[in-house]
């Protein structure tokens, strides 16, 4: 009887070890059960509705999958910024004794259409900590609600704003960060254009982490296809996300929209870009690292291997891809 228990584990265990191998390479086990689960769900749920209890259901999975350990040195503010029409929310994230350091605007992810100003709370606390940098995080307006360019100009309103007030939290706008996430890494690339373009404020550098940098598909490369589905970010579902936020087609190839188009890369800050091994939008990301490296920019680009979007499931991983930004931010300055 123990023999064939033994047998059956055995088997088990084997089966469930198969799923980390792919025809495209090894995937780390937790993120190829978080594809298994996501991909189950997919097929017999209802779909996403883009309603309030989706999106809330959405962050509470999102900030769970991110969780990392708790940091008591670093001080969380929140904060609130009275626009003529609307109000911005805000949480600063400011580390033990800080002299002037560096500030970040932190932009975070979910596709345009989720998220808020503390999803990536485990995230800043950590980059805070390393980096030894004052950062502030935004909450955005999302789509459909509010379609393309509001995301974007709420991020400029938070930028001025954290360069105004800043200096009171030990923070030295003269070397300005800005930071995000997939659509948020995304949204901070046309931020960074959007503000060379407005004049200000100079950025100095940036960190895109599996940034969307293409809404047209047209320059995404073949990973676009190749991670289509049953890898958690589905191409349909980009497909879909893109539409709500810029229902405009022609409109997708506005360079602040989708930075990869943009001509012009002088004068843009060093840069670090960070790539999932089995993300749809992999290509992407390094593609417009290539092209800022072609303008003879300072571009750091890594891809961490086994892992998927947004390093769900790897918690090893995503600790490493602080670290590095953190490092890549200290070189920068």
């Amino acid at each position: 009887m123990m023999n064939a228990m033994l047998i059956i584990l055995a088997v088990l265990a084997a089966w469930l070890y198969s799923w980390t191998f792919t025809p495209r390479g090894r995937i780390e086990f937790l993120p190829a059960l978080i594809c298994r689960v996501a991909a189950l769900a997919s097929r017999f749920g209802k779909g996403v509705t883009y309603s309030e209890s989706d999106r809330a259901s959405a962050n509470a999975s999102t900030i769970k999958l991110m969780d990392l350990p708790p940091t008591p040195d670093v001080q969380i503010d929140d904060d609130c910024l009275d626009l003529q029409d609307r109000k911005l929310k805000l949480r600063w994230y400011c580390p033990e004794n800080a002299d002037p350091c560096p500030v970040v605007l932190n932009i975070h992810g979910g596709a345009w259409w989720m998220g808020n100003d503390f999803i990536d709370d485990a995230v800043m606390r950590h980059l805070c900590r390393e980096s030894g940098a004052v950062i502030l995080s935004v909450d955005y307006r999302l789509s459909p609600e509010h379609v393309f360019p509001a995301a974007l100009e709420d991020c400029y309103e938070a930028l001025l704003y954290l360069v105004e007030q800043a200096p009171a939290r030990g923070g030295d706008p003269a070397k300005l960060v800005l930071h995000g996430t997939s659509a948020g890494g995304g949204l901070a690339a046309g931020l960074c254009l959007l503000s060379r373009q407005r004049g200000g404020p100079a950025i100095t550098m940036q960190a895109l982490i599996v940034p969307v940098t293409d809404l047209t598909g047209q320059r995404s490369g073949p990973s676009l296809q190749q991670f289509a589905s049953g890898y958690v970010l589905t191409a349909s579902d980009l497909a879909d996300m893109i539409a709500n936020y810029l229902p405009d087609e022609q409109a997708r190839r506005d360079p602040l929209a989708s930075p990869i188009y943009a001509e012009n890369l002088r004068e843009l800050p060093p840069t670090f870009i960070a790539t999932a091994q089995f993300d749809p939008l992999r290509d992407q990301g390094e593609n417009f690292g290539e092209a800022l490296a072609g303008a003879g920019l300072q571009v750091v680009s890594k891809r961490y291997p086994g892992t998927i979007h947004g390093f769900f499931g790897s918690k090893k991983v995503l600790r490493q891809c602080i670290s590095d930004t953190a490092e890549a931010m200290v070189a920068a300055f």
